[in-house]
């Protein structure tokens, strides 16, 4: 399949795979109210930072890897055998890290089996198979696959959650949705690619823990000012209303994010085999025009859309989504700067930093908040989130300015 068309596949599903879910936003706001629908979006922010936890960047790390290596099916079976070790010991470390949620947090006194639940579904996400896709240059079909399921999950909570007392039904959906998803993507994996499992070596594990571990970090570096947004802001804030605010106009930013991320997912395995910049340039000109043009239509409209997606309640999130408006810009930039530009060029320590200075940004900027006692809102901590995709963009900008520029003055020479 081309890159054209693993584009447009990948956009269309990835799209709807992420927007199939803000339909069922404006009922759960309705049903369960401000409050639950505040720990509705805490619990899911916990549930995609464990992700990130057990993916420990394999999504990153294994594509480029296959790519460069131009990898046989012996070395994808030795990979696919390999990361179910490694993810099977994180698990058990985010059994812990909800463990210590569960007794630090308020949240979740009068709600235990809602931990086990969360549990549940981070097991099933710990086990995804997308880096195989990726490596394969089908992601399409994960997404297809994704989208079926979810659109199945948002008719099971229009049947199912009438009220606050169905709270823990509704993560039993998740948790079924994401057990649904891991089960038929092995079956497709199994019977598509002929992956079989071998017993590794624990050298081999250890290489492999290694070899992902500055993508993991990395990724970690994201979560802090990103998937872990929600959390901050119900830690901080002590406020759920807060968490609620925040949440509504992140979906809505994450979604269009994830919609134009089909755009940058299928360069990464295509410049690293072809380092065609001049294609490059032209997807990064037209992801950007778009996301610009969805940024305006989100910035001047985003009260109605608020209204219409979640109720008339959540419309105080405006002044969250305007910010995440900018941010978007940003975040698409540096997306496109980063693994699929660098990479080709040497350069992915670069794009791992990139973001690790952001999250430590972030962290300065948490740390200021506190020492300052600012009181914490979204409309706060959706600035730092601005900021720090400023840093990420702008130092892969200039990393990724200087290495193509002596690229080019390689080549002239060689001519």
């Amino acid at each position: 399949m081309t890159l054209k068309r693993n584009i447009v596949n990948l956009f269309l599903s990835q799209s709807a795979s992420y927007l199939i879910p803000l339909l069922q936003f404006p009922y759960l706001t309705r049903v369960l109210g401000i409050e639950y629908f505040g720990l509705f979006v805490f619990s899911l922010s916990i549930i995609n930072f464990l992700m990130i936890v057990t993916n420990y960047g394999f999504e990153l790390y294994l594509p480029k890897e296959l790519a460069e290596q131009q990898g046989n099916q012996s070395m994808v079976n030795a990979y696919f055998s390999q990361t179910l070790v490694v993810r099977t010991g994180l698990v058990f470390v985010c059994v812990l890290i909800l463990a210590g949620i569960y007794i630090f947090t308020n949240y979740y006194k009068d709600h235990f089996e809602l931990i086990g639940l969360i549990l549940v579904s981070v097991v099933c996400n710990a086990y995804s198979f997308l880096w195989l896709y990726q490596s394969k240059e089908v992601i399409y079909l994960y997404s297809r696959i994704v989208v079926t399921i979810r659109l199945v999950g948002v008719g099971l909570v229009f049947i199912l959650i009438h009220g606050k007392a169905d709270f823990n039904r509704l993560f039993l959906i998740i948790a079924l949705t994401n057990a649904c998803t891991l089960l038929v993507c092995y079956v497709q994996v199994k019977k598509r690619f002929m992956i079989k499992f071998k017993l590794p070596s624990m050298r081999q594990v250890r290489e492999l823990f290694k070899q992902s571990s500055g993508f993991f970090v990395s990724r970690l570096g994201v979560s802090v000012y990103a998937t872990l947004g929600s959390f901050v802001v119900g830690t901080l804030s002590h406020s759920l209303t807060e968490v609620a605010y925040y949440g509504a106009a992140q979906q809505l930013y994450t979604a269009g994010l994830y919609a134009m991320s089909a755009i940058s997912t299928p360069l990464l395995p295509y410049m690293v085999r072809t380092r065609n910049y001049s294609v490059f340039f032209k997807i990064t000109a037209v992801s950007l025009a778009v996301t610009i043009l969805g940024a305006c239509i989100g910035w001047l409209f985003g009260g109605q859309i608020l209204s219409l997606v979640y109720g008339t309640n959540l419309r105080a999130a405006e002044p969250v989504l305007n910010i995440f408006m900018i941010t978007i810009i940003l975040s698409v930039m540096g997306v496109h700067l980063g693994y699929p530009a660098l990479i080709p060029l040497g350069r992915a320590k670069a794009a791992n930093l990139s973001v690790i200075y952001a999250g430590m940004a972030q962290l300065g900027m948490i740390g200021i908040i506190m020492l300052l006692k600012v009181p914490v809102t979204a409309v706060v901590i959706a600035v730092t989130y601005l900021i720090c995709d400023l840093v990420m963009m702008l130092y892969r900008g200039n990393v990724f300015i200087f290495s193509y520029k002596k690229l080019v003055f390689e080549e002239r020479n060689r001519c």
